[in-house]
């Protein structure tokens, strides 16, 4: 009898020296359990999470590049930025806002974006912020940060709100404006592009965010609760 006992003993053994992984341990979103946070690396998926992470970083590093050709004299087109990556690039103002009270260097590089081909078109439209805003409110993003914004971050994003933000919310208008007194495209942009421009170092800030965010977040809609 104890000789069928003892190989049952030593599995029992086994078992109770195991030790589970710690629950938290687990990457944020995986931690509940979600089949949807498992990675199962669909490489035949175009809008994988990885890929739209990549590939928005790399189009606002093109971005970057052009403001540099745009200062130069080029008065070539940018490629707007399509649903997945303007959805990307709310989540990510989200977080950055909330960390921060305000962000408005993102805000800053879809505006450019929208400028330059506003500037080559003759016709104000952006695109790019429009699309950005209808992101940010189908997802509830602005209740989302009012529910995370701590007191010290709280007043800074009221006081962005109330004098900064409406510059990006009416784009079409502030476009037009910048249009009106530089009529010329080539001179606009060499004027708003040169050196130590404000507006290139938003862009360079924008990819710093972005990079800092695909190094430190396993997954930027789940750490700001938002639905990608």
């Amino acid at each position: 009898m104890l000789r069928y006992l003892l190989p049952l003993l030593s599995c029992c053994i086994a078992l109770a020296c195991y030790v589970l992984p710690a629950f938290s341990d687990a990457p944020e979103g995986k931690q509940q359990g979600l089949i949807s946070a498992i990675d199962l690396k669909d490489e035949d998926n175009p809008n994988s999470y990885k890929l739209v992470q990549d590939r928005t970083i790399k189009k606002v590093e093109e971005l970057s590049k052009q403001l540099v050709r745009a200062s130069e004299g080029s008065t070539s087109k940018f490629k707007n930025f399509d649903g997945y990556e303007l959805n990307y690039i709310a989540a990510s103002y989200l977080h950055c806002s909330i960390k921060t009270g305000a962000c408005p260097f993102v805000l800053q590089s879809l505006l450019e974006a929208d400028l330059i081909n506003s500037a080559v078109d003759q016709s104000a439209s952006c695109p790019n912020l429009k699309g950005f805003w209808k992101r940010w409110i189908s997802s509830d993003m602005e209740k989302r940060m009012g529910y995370e914004l701590g007191v010290g971050q709280f007043s800074k994003a009221q006081y962005f709100n109330k004098t900064t933000r409406p510059m990006f919310l009416n784009c079409e208008d502030t476009i037009k404006s910048i249009l009106e007194k530089t009529p010329s495209t080539s001179k606009l942009f060499i004027e708003r592009y040169g050196e130590s421009s404000p507006q290139k170092k938003s862009v360079d800030k924008t990819i710093k965010l972005l990079k800092l965010i695909q190094k430190k977040v396993p997954n930027i809609f789940y750490k700001t609760k938002t639905q990608s």
